[in-house]
């Protein structure tokens, strides 16, 4: 029995695309305290085919992550409560195959250069990120297409040294 075609509820790009296919929804956790940035792009994540959680600070983050045990972490880097990188480091441990990407509109912070020291461990992204290139990066890491997070994709610039 073809369970694709119209009444199926499958669709063409569903069956052309690897990560509807073959894979459960990814859980992404975004971490930022600006609220609406948190909100937007979990709106945006989930209509791409992601299961989305948002919250507002590190702390919430690390909280959070005991329950949600996303696949990803987007965060931002500076956050007042816990900046992104003690949280990221806090989720890494209790999560080790967690993957991270700490995103940042602040490339000469004294935050950001304290990323770039683990930038083995995490992959830094710079903001603004176009979310179209985000959705197709986190597909690639999905289905197991993972770059180095210093030769990412062109998702977005990757701080220089």
């Amino acid at each position: 029995m073809d369970r694709t075609g119209p009444s199926s509820g499958i669709t063409d790009n569903e069956r052309n695309d690897p990560f509807e296919s073959s894979h459960a929804k990814r859980r992404i956790l975004i971490a930022d305290d600006d609220k609406v940035i948190a909100d937007s792009l979990s709106i945006i994540l989930r209509k791409g085919g992601f299961e989305t959680a948002a919250v507002y600070g590190g702390r919430k983050a690390v909280d959070l992550a005991q329950q949600f045990r996303p696949d990803v972490l987007i965060s931002d880097v500076m956050m007042p409560d816990l900046n992104g990188i003690e949280a990221a480091t806090r989720i890494r441990a209790m999560l080790p195959s967690c993957r991270i990407i700490l995103c940042s509109g602040q490339a000469g912070s004294d935050l950001t250069r304290k990323a770039r020291m683990h930038r083995g461990e995490f992959e830094i992204l710079a903001k603004p990120i176009h979310p179209g290139k985000l959705i197709d990066h986190l597909r690639k890491i999905a289905v197991g297409f993972v770059h180095p997070p210093d030769q990412s994709d062109d998702c977005a610039q990757v701080f220089g040294d």
